[in-house]
């Protein structure tokens, strides 16, 4: 039904044709009509709205200009119409001919009198009541212009941008206070809805809000004690409303309901307003009363949606008003209307934030027992514990019992590392391991390119030996690189470590296995232990590898396979033969103190950056513990 169509949305009954709501919805629900039991009572009594009274004609045709159709209800068609006397446009609802009998007759005019007697801003006002000029009874009322607010949700639900600007929260629960004020004014006149839904409440342009289809309502007043004050009395107990707003006492028997009825289904409209999606959900009609009778549907918006923030006092007074039990429910609307009022107007309900944050602090207490305990999973036990304790301090920030629970749970270290902890942890080493690695490498090339540098100034008569020396470093920087600023391809650290190993074993091809490559060897493995994840996890492999890397060069030359370096002369002295390059003794003297001296600066200089990145860690920890004693209240 489109805008147009909702104009007339004020006369549109519970019968209407429900084509047009959502899927996720079914239509109003009403048994077969029999002859109602019309007795005499107070002004205001179910007979007096009931009896059949005289109308005569009124010269329709002559008085007003039909313009269109509005909608269909269930009784009959509603239309739009100019009336000639006021030039105003009115709609005007009018039986169905083919359907028209006694009690039909009976009960549009009930409806039309039970809604001409509430005079509030929010209730359609009814012009006039007559027969046409065919016969036909119509009444004529307000053109209510709008949307009604079941649209107004989908559109919600479905994330319309221009919705979510226009309908905010507080526009939101101000169009149901509005609702709330018109219906507990008909409740003051003796009258339930018993068919509240967002489908059956029009929101105008201008915030005009309108409470529509009051053919199922039930008047309290006048009828005598042990009878039914309904025109459709069945002779038993049945049901009228629509199942997903309808009151669990609804569903059994319509008759027996009070103004409690209209109170739970104005609650589970505040669920939907608040969550976008209606309190029960199930695809066929008996899913939903099932639901309704049962209680399955919990209404706690925290539960039901956590990704939303809801204040406490708006979802507790969805479960309030939405208990199965009518005695446990809110007993009147403006009990409801004073909750909502209170939040509109920023009255915060204090006692029962700091009621709920001792649930949360002691929920807290109860898993940080357990933690301590050793009962169950650390890991959920630990979130379990945080996590409410964190509810507790959002309800209460001066929750000493939270704040409590948060310093011991940290002051506890657990016996594993969680998940989604180690993750992260793994990601900060890897960050670390490549800073320190390209540290670490530069300082070794900081030895080498100096030493390469020298031999450059000579005349070399090995190059395989010097590609040995320098292409496997090379290579590693290269790799480092690689793995420092891909995110595609990152080359395990383990072939950065062979280069390097290798690099520093094929000095010994210089001047022999024990003058320069221990130093160099003692460089780069001190530069690894603490920085390299395999390192760290295999200490006795790492050093195994650094052992075998040293032996290895002594091996290949005692077996021929690499040219020796140095001959044994006499006990106590080692000739260096150096066989890469014809450099002279001044420059191997010089090679030799250049490498011993960057053998002591290289990791001093790397333990120093080392210490440093130590040292802000620290200090960030601090922080960062100072920001939690932030927590605890002055």
């Amino acid at each position: 039904m489109d805008g147009a169509a909702l104009a007339g949305g004020g006369i549109l009954d519970g019968e209407a044709d429900m084509d047009h709501r959502r899927d996720r919805k079914t239509s109003s629900l009403e048994p077969d009509l029999e002859a109602p039991t019309l007795t005499r009572s107070d002004p205001r009594s179910e007979a007096q709205y009931a009896a059949p009274v005289h109308v005569e004609h009124s010269g329709f045709a002559a008085r007003y200009a039909d313009v269109g159709w509005l909608g269909r209800g269930g009784m009959g068609e509603v239309r739009l119409c100019l009336d000639r006397r006021t030039e105003r446009d009115v709609a005007v609802k009018r039986i169905d001919g083919a359907m028209r009998n006694d009690r039909v007759r009976a009960r549009f005019l009930r409806e039309a009198r039970i809604q001409a007697q509430l005079d509030h801003p929010t209730i359609v006002p009814v012009y006039d009541i007559g027969v046409d000029d065919e016969g036909i009874e119509y009444f004529t009322m307000k053109r209510a212009d709008g949307e009604t607010l079941d649209a107004i949700i989908e559109r919600l639900h479905e994330g319309d941008p221009e919705a979510h600007a226009r309908y905010t929260l507080p526009v939101r629960l101000g169009i149901l206070r509005q609702v709330c004020q018109g219906v507990e004014y008909a409740h003051e006149r003796g009258i339930v809805h018993r068919d509240l839904k967002p489908e059956n409440v029009i929101v105008g342009a201008l915030g005009e809000v309108y409470v529509i289809d009051w053919g199922i309502a039930k008047v309290t007043h006048g009828a005598p004690a042990g009878t039914s004050t309904s025109l459709f009395r069945t002779g038993g107990g049945y049901m009228l409303g629509t199942p997903g707003y309808l009151a669990p006492e609804q569903c059994i028997d319509a008759e027996s309901v009070d103004v409690r009825a209209d109170v739970y289904a104005l609650g589970a409209i505040l669920f939907e307003l608040l969550a976008l999606e209606p309190l029960h959900e199930a695809d066929t009609v008996d899913g939903l009363l099932e639901s309704t009778m049962r209680g399955y549907a919990d209404a706690r918006i925290s539960a039901r949606r956590p990704d939303l923030t809801i204040a406490p006092e708006l979802e507790r007074a969805c479960v309030l008003a939405t208990k199965t039990e009518p005695e446990e429910r809110l007993a009147t609307v403006s009990q409801l209307v004073a909750i909502v009022s209170a939040y509109l107007e920023g009255d915060r309900d204090l006692a029962l934030r700091r009621s709920l944050a001792e649930g949360h602090s002691d929920a807290a207490s109860d898993a940080l027992s357990q933690l301590l305990a050793g009962d169950g999973a650390s890991e959920e036990l630990r979130a379990e514990a945080l996590r409410e304790a964190g509810h507790a301090l959002a309800l209460d920030p001066e929750s000493r019992a939270a704040v409590a629970v948060i310093t011991r749970v940290m002051a506890t270290p657990p016996p594993r590392i969680p998940s989604d902890a180690a993750a992260a942890i793994a990601h900060e080493e890897l960050t670390s391991e490549n800073a320190v690695s390209r540290y670490g490498i530069w300082s070794y090339l900081g030895v080498v390119a100096p030493l390469l540098a020298i031999l450059a100034s000579v005349r070399v008569h090995n190059w395989p030996a010097i590609a040995i020396m320098t292409v496997p470093i090379v290579t590693a920087v290269a790799l480092l690189r690689v793995r420092a600023t891909s995110r595609r391809f990152a080359p395990s650290a383990v072939y950065i470590l062979a280069g390097v190993l290798i690099a520093i074993a094929s000095t010994s091809m210089l001047f022999g296995p024990y003058v320069i490559m221990p130093a160099l060897l003692a460089v780069f493995a001190t530069n690894s232990i603490g920085s390299v994840d395999q390192v760290m996890s295999r200490p006795l492999a790492w050093v195994a590898i650094c052992l075998v890397t040293a032996a290895a060069p002594m091996a290949l030359q005692a077996w021929g396979l690499l040219p020796v370096g140095f001959t044994i002369t006499a006990p106590g002295q080692i000739l260096i033969e150096h066989r890469i390059t014809d450099a002279s003794p001044a420059t191997i003297h010089l090679t030799l103190i250049f490498t011993t001296f960057a053998a002591i600066v290289a990791p001093m200089s790397f333990n120093f950056y080392n210490a440093v990145q130590l040292r802000e860690t620290r200090a960030k920890l601090i922080v960062q513990m100072w920001h939690l004693r932030q927590l605890a209240p002055r």
